[in-house]
């Protein structure tokens, strides 16, 4: 082979090295957006159900349906039986709930026993841990993660929550911080809270700027959360 022959040879070597790793680093980037930084994202659900109508208009508590998040480590989703015990008596022959009849209601023509198949929008990595009762009896209200979700027609995500996300609040979980009574006040307002409220800071003192009772929930609550590897990758 002469000098020229092996001389365009390597420069092939070296142009499809170059390639190939331009191709590899192209799918670690799209894999590592997707799973650390996903798009927003609001799927069609087998039932078009409304936290609007239910927690705006109706005034129902996220307790009522999602009772796990206040002792468990996941929030849960509520059978439908549970929908029926309202549904049977509202709305009882609307299509919009023939899903839940079906899943829940032995009288219904259509009555199959299977559970209504939810899209997962909040999907938590499978090498990640979270517990839900961990972060609402310190404080973080559902709106932190979930956005404003009592006024969406359909639950959608748009935050990105990352590793970094997680993390930085971590660090810094003090501004995030409210009364465990508002938890689930998608309208929590710490400046009307002290408004109602008498917060003492010591020697009969009020609290009355509403900068300061984040920080102080911290300090009474003693919150000081890990921003150790270990605290959700067990």
């Amino acid at each position: 082979m002469s000098s020229s022959n092996f001389s365009d040879l390597r420069r092939c070597v070296r142009l499809a090295a170059l390639w190939t790793a331009v191709a590899v680093a192209i799918i670690v980037a799209g894999i590592y957006m997707q799973n650390f930084y996903p798009a927003p994202y609001a799927p069609q659900q087998p039932v078009e159900f409304s936290h609007k109508t239910h927690v705006c208009k109706l005034g129902m508590d996220c307790a009522a349906c999602h009772t796990g998040a206040f002792i468990s480590p996941q929030a849960g989703l509520p059978p439908a039986s549970s929908c029926m015990n309202c549904h049977r008596h509202v709305l009882s022959d609307s299509p919009l709930i023939e899903p839940i009849r079906r899943a829940a209601d032995p009288d219904y023509p259509e009555y199959t026993g299977m559970p209504i198949p939810w899209v997962a929008v909040n999907r938590l990595a499978g090498h990640a841990y979270f517990s839900h009762v961990a972060h609402v009896t310190r404080g973080v209200g559902c709106t932190e993660c979930h956005d404003d979700i009592a006024r969406m027609d359909r639950v959608g995500t748009s935050r990105n929550r990352g590793m970094k996300w997680c993390t930085e609040c971590h660090r810094n979980p003090s501004r995030r911080l409210r009364p465990l009574e508002e938890i689930a006040n998608p309208s929590y307002n710490p400046a009307q809270y002290l408004q109602n409220h008498d917060i003492k800071i010591g020697n009969g003192l009020k609290l009355t700027d509403p900068n300061h009772l984040s920080p102080l929930l911290q300090k009474r609550w003693i919150v000081a959360p890990s921003s150790n590897c270990t605290t959700c990758h067990h």
